[in-house]
């Protein structure tokens, strides 16, 4: 048995590490544990073991995710060791709980093997120490703060205690000097509208408590801190004139910007990668260059997005940033150099060997070295000097590979993509917060807020849903044998007992405490938990105020009457002359959204291009176009098409369809694979085949221009114009068309503010007056004409304009032109003036596919849809 050892007199143990901070002097258990045993499994290596042993099961090949499984028989294997569970009875052992048996009993057997002993094993080797007269123990410990204990806790004191040091239990208020009494203070309840007015109301209090005592200490509890973080930060900030508050939510250190940028460098080691992150790597300022070539890396980013691919290879990224910088004249010297050291470390480029090989495995050693490589290529983390929380992130950076390295192992020889896998793994479980100055807010987590004394407390989220929170009993151990030991979590029952003995706590946690609850959660009606009925209601006046103070919440909050606002939407005239490259896109602009025709032209206000898999319905469009250009070269009217024979017709529209694709092909062959191309192919051929079919079918006609590219003035400035095709009757009449593989309707060329005034435009542009103009219309429910035209039987399907009486239309084709002629003029003529009134012509339907509300702010109260 052990004997005290008189150097060591006393010591405090806590449940947590919040707790101890608060003592000073003290210690957590788990820490205590550690010094005692400090050569256990860590629980990321305990986590490894796990995954390991469940992927190469049986059972483990038919599961999705084995991490997921591995940290929940994890719990079940602490749970049954802490709870002193056994055995499972026969009869209670259902498919999962057989199953953690047969991956315990391989776990416990590895761990023999290889002389390995985890954290929840260690406490039964300090018991056998302690027995065994080998462990040095204190004279006096003192448990402060401690709930309950675990049946094995319980067992290692008793042991202890019998080796004759003196465990004395006893609450935090008795070990402090001036904190608040065991007793009950005055306890109120708080209804708010919903979680966000809650926290708000919550800031804004402890900003007045401040007021009237900037000494006081103040603990604002949060059941579900972690999950509602970033809002509570948000808040806070908002509220809080002197923001000082801490949080005792961590974050992960995986979450961080600047360890994300070295994440991100290490993934891009491989011979292909995503469009995503090339695109965050060229808007990191945490490279080489990045701030002094930002401007132009941004430049890069577009025209990489506009190339419309998901992936590229290295060479040809390598290829498109040559192009990019010698071509277009960008300076981007330091990205090309960076680029090049870094994919020289890995890559076989221009058949020199590499530094090292990814797909080689090796020790958690050798990839530490490799990792460091990488980062020196491309000169992380950056050029400027690190800020105070950069510059601690930094050490995180050489401790989170040290962690890595020390796992190694478990984990034995692997490759360099698994060491990713495992390093942002740990970046995820590593929790970390940047120190900071002692802040008079405390923003807790009930478990660590129980128990620490205040001046004044908060406790939020307090509805019947969330408070007592639900049962979540362990999957892998039977529930009959939980609810029996009462293991946590287990049952309602057990979740009302833990819930009452911490409300009973937090009561207790200061002279004047207020437990809120939102009245409102995602729209569904709330109430205050049942704990809290017997506690007075306090109402916003009685709170003091409550005003809530920021401007934020003014602004939402002021009457529209009351407040001052300024618009503007003239914008600066149109130079004399002045060309624009978007030709009719300019003026469809701006007869659906004025502000939308300024803001797109002439601010070139656009989101960046969003690549997607397969062709994008714009691309498919331009293709279809190439393939008709192709395939009306030199047949110049439809006798010459009918001249053809069926295998030379054939023929015709295949090497069309194949040179337009081979082109593409070149430019996104990470999309148009050779099978994706088979089947464009096919799909293509069919398309063309009816509208040659229906081309046939047409009375005679000659085909005089294809692509017809012309410059127009309208209202004092140019335009560019494009039409597909212009077509000639047999008595020289001219019709205008279209290709379309998109949903069209000729209803859209009507009204004071046509939705599609294309066509009408180069119909009213063109120096003789055409008969007809019409879409083409190319899409798989069917190929058709839609259109207008002079005369009956004009095209296939073409209506005249007395047929279209349901737009407005019962004019002549004539007078139908004069009145296009009038709207496209006074569009152009806004266009031109700088009208930039936000007015979509369709409400929400035109806002729908903008990316401009942020700018426009649309959805003010000042604006009504």
């Amino acid at each position: 048995m052990s004997i005290p050892d008189p150097d060591i007199q006393h010591i405090q143990l806590t449940p947590n590490r919040r707790m101890a901070q608060f003592l000073g002097q003290a210690l957590s258990l788990d820490e205590w544990l550690s010094s005692l045993f400090p050569n256990t499994l860590s629980e990321t290596e305990e986590f490894i073991i796990w995954e390991k042993i469940i992927s190469n099961s049986e059972l483990g090949e038919t599961l999705l995710r084995a991490s997921t499984t591995a940290r929940q028989v994890a719990s079940a294997w602490q749970l049954c060791l802490s709870y002193r569970i056994k055995h499972f009875d026969p009869l209670l052992v259902t498919e999962d709980s057989g199953a953690y048996l047969k991956w315990s009993n391989e776990y416990r057997n590895r761990c023999q093997r290889e002389g390995w002993i985890d954290s929840k094993q260690r406490v039964d080797q300090i018991i056998e120490a302690v027995v065994a007269g080998k462990m040095p123990l204190p004279c006096q410990i003192q448990l402060v703060g401690f709930d309950e204990h675990t049946p094995q806790i319980k067992e290692l004191f008793d042991c202890i205690a019998h080796a004759g040091t003196e465990v004395v239990e006893s609450s935090i208020v008795g070990t402090t000097v001036d904190m608040i009494g065991a007793i009950q203070g005055q306890v109120f309840t708080f209804s708010a509208e919903n979680p966000d007015m809650e926290l708000r109301y919550a800031a804004v209090q402890a900003q007045k408590w401040l007021n009237q005592n900037p000494k006081a200490r103040i603990g604002i509890v949060i059941p579900d801190l972690e999950r509602r973080r970033q809002s509570v930060v948000r808040i806070f900030q908002e509220t809080l004139s002197n923001p000082l508050f801490n949080i005792a939510a961590p974050v992960s250190l995986g979450s961080y910007p600047f360890i994300q940028a070295a994440l991100l460098c290490l993934g891009l080691a491989k011979e292909e990668i995503s469009l995503e992150n090339i695109s965050l790597w060229l808007r990191s300022p945490f490279f080489e260059g990045g701030i002094q070539e930002s401007i132009g890396r941004s430049a890069f980013d577009v025209f990489l997005r506009e190339a419309g691919e998901l992936f590229f290879s290295w060479s040809r990224l390598l290829s498109q940033l040559d192009y990019y910088s010698n071509e277009l004249n960008i300076s981007v010297g330091v990205l090309k150099n960076t680029l090049e050291k870094f994919y020289a470390l890995f890559g076989r480029k221009n058949e020199c060997a590499p530094t090292f090989l990814l797909s080689a495995k090796n020790t958690t050693e050798h990839w530490c070295v490799v990792i460091q490589q990488l980062l020196i290529a491309v000169g992380w983390p950056g050029e400027r000097t690190l800020s105070s929380q950069e510059y601690q992130l930094r050490l995180q950076w050489d401790l989170l590979l040290e962690t890595y390295q020390k796992i190694g192992r478990v984990l034995g020889k692997h490759t360099f993509s698994e060491a990713l896998f495992r390093l942002k793994s740990l970046s995820k479980e590593i929790s970390f917060l940047p120190q900071s100055v002692s802040a008079p807010v405390q923003i807790l987590g009930v478990l660590e807020a129980a128990g620490i004394p205040f001046d004044y407390l908060w406790v939020a989220g307090m509805h019947r849903e969330a408070w007592p929170p639900d049962p979540s009993p362990n999957p892998f151990i039977p529930l009959s044998i939980q609810r029996v030991v009462d293991l946590p979590r287990s049952s309602a029952k057990r979740e009302l007992k833990v819930a009452t003995r911490l409300t009973q706590r937090l009561c207790q946690g200061a002279p004047f405490v207020i437990f809120s609850y939102p009245s409102t959660v995602d729209d569904q009606p709330c109430a205050k938990s049942a704990l809290l009925n017997n506690f007075p209601e306090m109402t916003t006046h009685q709170l003091g105020s409550i005003e809530l103070s920021t401007d934020i919440y003014k602004m939402e909050n002021m009457s529209p009457s009351s407040r001052i606002a300024r618009i503007d939407e003239q914008a600066p005239k149109l130079a004399e002359d002045q060309k624009i490259q978007q030709g009719a896109k300019s003026i469809q602009l701006q007869a659906a959204c004025p502000f939308r025709a300024f803001s797109e032209i002439r601010l070139m206000a656009k989101p960046l291009a969003i690549s997607t898999l397969g062709l994008t319905p714009a691309i498919r469009g331009e293709i279809l176009h190439q393939i008709l250009m192709h395939f009306w070269e030199g047949l110049d009217s439809q006798a010459a098409l009918n001249a053809l024979t069926d295998l030379e017709l054939e023929q015709r529209i295949k090497n069309s369809i194949e040179l337009s694709l081979n082109t593409w092909q070149s430019r996104r062959p990470k999309t148009l694979t050779p099978k994706y191309k088979m089947l464009e192919q096919k799909r293509l051929f069919k398309l063309i085949n009816q509208m040659i079919s229906i081309e046939k079918s047409r009375p005679a006609f000659q085909v005089v221009a294809r692509e017809q590219r012309y410059v127009v003035t309208l209202a004092g400035f140019q335009l560019s114009v494009r039409i597909d095709r212009i077509d000639k009757t047999a008595d020289g009449e001219e019709i205008i068309l279209d290709y379309k593989t998109g949903i069209t309707s000729v209803g859209h060329w009507f009204g004071e503010r046509p939705k599609d005034p294309q066509l009408p435009i180069y119909c009213i542009t063109r120096p003789q007056l055409p008969v007809g103009v019409a879409f083409f219309s190319i899409r798989p429910e069917g190929v058709k004409f839609q259109g207008l035209a002079k005369n009956q039987d004009l095209l296939p399907g073409v209506k005249t304009t007395h047929e279209l009486k349901r737009w407005g239309s019962d004019s002549s084709f004539e007078e139908q032109c004069e009145r296009w002629s009038n709207t496209v003029t006074k569009l152009a003529e806004d266009f031109s003036a700088g009208v930039a009134t936000v007015d979509p012509i369709d409400g929400k339907n035109t806002c729908r596919t903008c990316s401009l509300q942020p700018l426009c702010r649309i959805h003010s109260l000042d604006h009504k849809l």
